[in-house]
């Protein structure tokens, strides 16, 4: 059975590195198969942006407008949280990995694009070959694919503004035909887990299922952190956050990734900033009441004032402005977080054997003759 599970991981300046999200998403794939790399912006919205395990390129060519910034008047930002509106001469590029575990291979790019009333034309090239044109004019708007498909193997896919009006772009997927998983890192930069609620419900409730999404992850509070609210206030903005997105579906599973150590140096010592703590017990409550999983990254990492601990490690795990990790702090984080899934993984899997063997045993035996 060719299954892929889909894993959606929103987040901020943490998630936007890919450098957690790159080292669960390698050791996923290499557990249980490399179904392609996933969902892309189609042009750099933000200077730290970065996939790992993917070649990705655009030019300046591009107007971003970012549901951080609620720079969309209807909500629509597409599955990224992001809308590429290019013009004259903009262009982008993606290809799989020259080498490495995963990511050196895909059978189908996706180009997830919006349609609208005098919606401009954009070509698309695959490995360099022939160009072939694709018009997002339609009467109204609403949200389209453009699939190309390949052998599996590697490639890359140029696409390029053509003609008439502008072209407004989501995003690009990079997928292969076979089982596994797709782990998708949605990082925005500067964001706050309410700026999701930017997103008109409608629309990001269909670009979640056009994705066929099966587990949603939330994982903010780092930019929280700097907020003068109580642990009430942070409740309920998650507790409406996880809402908006999930719809009740109870087929799309979610978790709430709690925020790294969040510190600042006090009378000469690194300390954990009072919020922390708040934002964290917030986020569980806000997580069960909504029938999500946790995961307590803060605890992970140790917990009170960890981040010091973090800094003065050899190599040193921790940024210098006590809000971020070093590359290597956060392999550290996605390998945790990884050991955690599988762990829960197996809880689950322990379980169903369980109610399995009771359901059997709960059965009345069949006799020869009856």
């Amino acid at each position: 059975e060719k299954a892929i599970t889909r894993v959606a991981h929103y987040g901020d300046s943490s998630i936007a590195t890919d450098l957690i999200t790159s080292t669960v998403r390698e050791r996923l794939q290499q557990r249980f198969g490399d179904s392609g790399h996933g969902f892309v912006l189609a042009a750099k919205s933000y200077l730290p942006y970065k996939h790992r395990g993917v070649r990705h390129s655009s030019n300046d060519g591009w107007n971003i407008r970012e549901v951080v910034r609620r720079q969309d008047k209807r909500g629509y930002y597409g599955y990224g949280g992001v809308l590429s509106v290019g013009g004259r001469g903009a262009r982008a590029k993606l290809s799989t990995a020259k080498k490495g575990p995963v990511g050196t291979k895909l059978s189908r790019f996706e180009i997830h694009y919006e349609q609208r009333p005098r919606g401009g034309t954009f070509s698309v090239k695959l490995d360099g070959n022939e160009t072939e044109l694709v018009s997002t004019a339609a009467d109204a708007f609403g949200s389209a694919v453009y699939t190309v498909e390949a052998p599996d193997g590697a490639h890359s896919i140029d696409l390029r503004y053509a003609k008439g009006g502008p072209i407004h772009l989501y995003g690009v997927v990079l997928e292969r035909e076979v089982p596994g998983v797709v782990y998708d890192s949605l990082g925005l930069v500067g964001a706050r887990a309410n700026r999701l609620l930017n997103f008109d419900e409608a629309h990001i409730g269909e670009q979640l299922q056009r994705r066929g999404t099966d587990l949603l992850i939330l994982g903010f509070g780092g930019n929280e952190a700097s907020d003068k609210k109580s642990e009430q206030a942070f409740y309920e903005d998650y507790l409406q956050v996880l809402q908006h997105l999930r719809q009740g579906r109870e087929d799309l599973g979610c978790l709430a990734f709690a925020p790294l150590d969040q510190a600042s140096r006090q009378w000469g010592r690194i300390k954990t900033l009072p919020s922390i703590p708040k934002i964290v017990a917030a986020q569980r409550r806000a997580a069960f009441d909504a029938g999500c999983a946790f995961y307590n990254t803060w605890e992970a990492m140790g917990g009170e004032d960890s981040m010091r601990a973090w800094y003065k490690a050899r190599p040193r795990l921790a940024m210098g402005d006590f809000r971020h990790a070093t590359p290597a702090g956060y392999e550290v984080i996605g390998n945790m977080f990884y050991k955690a899934l599988m762990a829960g993984f197996a809880d689950y899997l322990e379980d169903r054997s369980d109610r399995s063997a009771v359901s059997s045993s709960s059965m009345p035996s069949s006799k020869a003759g009856s």
